[in-house]
């Protein structure tokens, strides 16, 4: 959902180097990709992928792969994932439950097995396995699959049958590797949150901390790993006095700064620009835009956080506040968020 932004920093508050994560096990990716089914007339390789999650793929524990058919194609993800797996895997158990009571479910078909409990439609399925493995499979394209659906269906059954035992004979290690991963993130983004500014007689309101936080206490929610190294660390807050709004976020997820690079800060811009309502900013820190009447900023500083500031509402009595709180967040080093 991020989607919904679980973060966190990566070192020391002190350490003024850029962060690192440990790497996945690849003994752990190799027997995740092990349970793609091997079937006849199915093919399973590399797919194509965002660069920026490709990059991330190196910390996780998990396999990607599109496997194709004459009749389908689908993107397969595997994932040792136990916080997810242990929340999709009530899910589904829940679920296959409501229909086994003849509940009506639609045109979603849910399977339990031994080892594996499954949800299946016409637009893919997931599975998990004792609540530590995960499975997405999903079609691509719009018209889901072609044909009456026999090869996927076989598809989907070879692969709930599928023995695990491999992949949980490796759980510890890599289980050790996410947890590591997970607090450097917590750490990273409590430190991230000590930087955002809070000036006497603002309220503070909105702030992504505090949402985080009530839902990791609903255990019935959970982010994929993916979703907390893409999207994490970001933390941000709202302050009001009056009618007058200040939005601030900082984020050194690697989704905000390829999205960041793509639309507002690309390398080649050029410092001084001018439109209608943007200038183009370009340091040997900075790289972005700020409003020409100074009531937003967007900016990437040190190469390592993305800076937003939108002061909205009517902020005639507090002239010039976006910008002070611009030039003072942007004066720390933030390098030390930097992802190796």
């Amino acid at each position: 959902m991020r989607a919904l932004v679980l973060l966190f920093l990566l070192l020391c508050p002190f350490a003024l180097q850029a962060r690192s994560l440990p790497l996945a096990d690849p003994q752990m990716v190799a027997a995740l990709a092990a349970l793609a089914p091997d079937l006849p007339d199915w093919t399973c390789g590399e797919p194509e992928s965002e660069p920026v999650m490709h990059s991330m793929r190196r910390y996780l524990p998990v396999a990607v792969m599109e496997c194709r058919h004459e009749s389908a194609s689908i993107i397969l993800l595997v994932a040792f994932d136990p916080d997810f797996a242990s929340t999709t895997c009530t899910r589904l158990r829940r679920e296959f439950d409501r229909q086994s009571e003849n509940a009506d479910s639609g045109t979603v078909a849910f399977e339990k097995g031994e080892a594996w409990v499954s949800e299946r439609t016409s637009r893919g399925f997931w599975a998990c396995s004792a609540d530590q493995i995960v499975v997405r499979a999903k079609s691509l394209g719009t018209a889901g699959m072609s044909g009456d659906g026999t090869a996927f269906d076989l598809f989907h059954k070879a692969l709930i049958s599928r023995d695990t035992a491999n992949v949980l004979s490796l759980a510890s290690e890599s289980k050790r590797r996410l947890d590591e991963a997970f607090s450097i993130l917590d750490a990273e983004t409590h430190d991230l949150e000590l930087l955002l500014p809070r000036p006497e007689g603002w309220a503070i309101t909105d702030s992504i901390l505090a949402q985080m936080g009530r839902l990791e206490q609903n255990r019935t929610f959970s982010l994929a790993a993916s979703q907390r190294l893409m999207g994490l660390p970001t933390v941000g807050h709202t302050l009001s006095r009056g009618d007058c709004r200040i939005q601030i976020s900082l984020s050194a997820a690697p989704e905000a700064m390829q999205d960041a690079v793509v639309t507002f800060a690309k390398p080649r811009i050029r410092d001084g620009v001018t439109g209608a309502f943007w200038r183009n900013r370009k340091t040997n820190r900075l790289r972005g835009q700020e409003a020409l009447d100074g009531s937003r900023y967007q900016m990437v500083v040190d190469d390592a956080v993305v800076l937003r500031i939108d002061a909205t509402g009517d902020c005639s009595r507090e002239d010039g506040v976006a910008t002070s709180l611009y030039e003072a967040i942007k004066s720390e080093d933030m390098s030390r968020f930097r992802l190796e």
